[in-house]
């Protein structure tokens, strides 16, 4: 197990917040400020952490006074030095007796080191910043850098809003993870050289640190339910046939709502998997059914025969151009969405009669790019291999047709999510797994 010793200058929300985590099971084995009433003292009090004071003296050399820093520690067991805005320059008497410090600075580092960090981004006008775990050296900010974390810069910021976005969304992140490394013996600091190495700091489909990249694409009437807020966010990146990025060929409908999003979506991801004509209506994120056919409004009949009752209210999704035949029988009874990859202009009269039908023009299907998926939970993110084995209609084994990932397909997140149908072409398909 990891031991800390902690220097703040405050209230070293830093420290204490590491000592709430426990990253990698490391421990805050004491807490040291050089300010009378400092408030760490009291956060760290309440923890149980032993805390120590040892101020400066008026006109005590800085090496005389981290003598007596180092003399007090002496008394604890601990592996790690954290700094936690200690207003103090540490000189080599410091560094070169005691283990490796570490400290978080406010900003990207090399980029606006010093005091006053969030001033100097503000001013400088970049829309990005966040916050830097370095080894600490004589040289202040300078050191071999161990992780950083981005955090955005908004137009209507002010220092005390960039303040607490960076303690929060990078300060709160990155310096856990620096000592879970630590705790878990990947990092090697080589301080003639100045370098840091972490060991498994990889990427790949499941890289050791992500960031998530999306911008806001609107924002909801509501959430799932109409006490909640809700927005969409597009991944600008994604190729491949999505509903975040289709337009909406009948302009005066209402806008799609969380649930419309959701079941789209899913809708979408399930008539992909078929190279027959297919037609798939889903409610409430269940199939209402799925089928394949000859031609396509023969699929959308069969879907919709497989329980129409469910299927009032629901979203349809086809893999091929939507034509009149199909179109008909779509607004025979109550649709919310309808998606395809184009329409003939003889469907598009049928549809556009239908007020509050919304009409979505996903493009050519193409080929699967996003080939990973995953789901917000609380405290984190499940993140898995998108499923993309498509299964045959007329048999309960794999179709050797099934859609697979391409030489040019890339590792990232989707907001696909691969439905389970109850039928297509009148023959169920095989059962999903048990979970």
């Amino acid at each position: 197990m990891v031991k800390i010793a902690g220097l703040a200058s405050n209230r070293g929300r830093n420290l204490l917040h590491i000592a709430d985590r426990a990253p990698g099971g490391a421990e805050l084995a004491i807490v040291l400020t050089n300010e009378d009433g400092a408030p760490v003292l009291e956060g760290a009090a309440e923890r149980g952490i032993p805390t120590e004071v040892v101020t400066r003296e008026e006109d005590e050399p800085r090496e005389s006074h981290e003598q007596r820093i180092i003399e007090t520690l002496e008394g604890y067991d601990f592996d790690l030095v954290c700094l936690d805005g200690y207003m103090r320059i540490l000189t080599d008497e410091f560094i070169d007796n005691a283990p490796t410090a570490l400290n978080v600075h406010p900003s990207l580092l090399p980029a606006f080191p010093g005091m006053d960090a969030h001033e100097q981004v503000l001013d400088a006008g970049v829309r990005m910043t966040g916050c830097t775990v370095h080894v600490v050296t004589e040289e202040v900010d300078a050191g071999p850098i161990v992780t950083q974390e981005a955090v955005p810069v908004y137009e209507s910021d002010d220092t005390d809003d960039l303040k607490e976005r960076v303690l929060h969304d990078g300060e709160f992140t990155a310096y856990p993870r620096a000592v879970r490394w630590f705790a878990e013996d990947r990092v090697t600091v080589d301080r003639e050289a100045e370098t840091v190495e972490i060991e498994g700091d990889t990427g790949g489909d499941f890289p050791q640190r992500r960031l998530i990249d999306d911008d806001l694409a609107d924002t909801l009437r509501y959430g799932e339910n109409p006490h909640q807020d809700g927005g969409v966010y597009a991944d600008g990146t994604c190729e491949e046939a999505n509903v975040v990025s289709a337009p909406q060929l009948n302009e005066g409908a209402k806008d799609l709502s969380y649930n419309n999003y959701n079941d789209a979506d899913g809708a979408l991801n399930l008539i992909k998997e078929f190279d027959e004509p297919a037609a798939a209506v889903i409610k409430h994120t269940n199939p209402a059914g799925c089928a394949v056919a000859d031609s396509l409004a023969d699929a959308y009949d069969r879907a919709l025969r497989t329980d129409p009752k469910s299927a009032f209210g629901g979203v349809v999704a086809l893999n091929r151009e939507c034509d009149a035949e199909t179109a008909e029988q779509v607004v025979d009874s109550f649709k919310e969405v309808v998606i395809a990859p184009g329409y003939t202009d003889a469907a598009l009269d049928v549809l556009t009669e239908k007020d509050n039908l919304r009409i979505l023009d996903v493009g050519d299907l193409g080929e699967i790019s996003e080939t990973m998926t995953e789901k917000p939970i609380v405290g984190g993110r499940l993140v898995q291999e998108r499923d993309l084995a498509s299964p045959d209609p007329r048999s309960s084994k794999s179709s050797p047709n099934a859609s697979r990932p391409t030489k040019n397909s890339k590792r990232c997140r989707s907001r696909g999510r691969r439905s389970n149908t109850s039928s297509p072409t009148g023959s169920p398909l095989p059962p999903a797994p048990r979970r």
